[in-house]
Order: C-alpha cells, then sequence, then structure tokens
C-alpha cells in the first residue's frame, strides 16, 4: 500500500509541471488572432443596462422565499416574514449585481 502511494505521488510530481508548461504555451487570446476587441459604442450595446441587476433581483427574492419557506417551522410563517425575506434576498442580489455591473 505504502509503495502504491508512493507511486502515485510520483507520478503526480511528475505530471503537474508537464501540465503546466503546456498551458503556458497556449496564445494569450482565447478566440485567435482574428478577433477585434469590440469598440466603446458596441460595448454599450451589449452591456444590456440594468437587466442584471432585475434579473439578480428577482432571483434574491425567490431564492429569499425559499430559505425562509425552509428554514422556518410551518406554524411561525407570516405573510410579513415572507416579504421582509424576500425584500432583503431581491435587495441584497440586486445591490451585489449592480456594484458587479460598476466595477
Amino acid at each position: 500500500m505504502k509503495r502504491l502511494i508512493a507511486l502515485l505521488l510520483c507520478l503526480s510530481l511528475v505530471l503537474v509541471p508537464i501540465s503546466v508548461s503546456a498551458a503556458a504555451a497556449q496564445p494569450d487570446q482565447p478566440f485567435g488572432i482574428e478577433v477585434a476587441p469590440l469598440s466603446q459604442e458596441e460595448l454599450e450595446e451589449v452591456e444590456g443596462g440594468y437587466k442584471v441587476v432585475v434579473a439578480a433581483g428577482i432571483f434574491g427574492a425567490v431564492y429569499g422565499t425559499y430559505e425562509y419557506l425552509v428554514t422556518t417551522p410551518r406554524d411561525d410563517w407570516t405573510w410579513g416574514g415572507v416579504g421582509l425575506k424576500a425584500l432583503n434576498g431581491a435587495l441584497s442580489a440586486a445591490g451585489g449585481a449592480w456594484i458587479g455591473t460598476r466595477f
């Protein structure tokens, strides 16, 4: 058993540098040389405004509701609790998405 572990350790030590050197040989541009970067006008067209923020808010509200229903005992469920948890999830997710689109 010790020989098997030692053999696997030696193989991993030999193969890791080979895979790292093979990864460094790849080109810097992931889609090839013929692909040009987008201009500022083209970037403004594809950014999509606040669609990402709205989608994140909806997802956060759904997740907040799910979390409330899963973590709260059924006898303690209230509409106010569900609403607050959904609002908290929506604001957290939308705020995070908004900050992510700014930086």
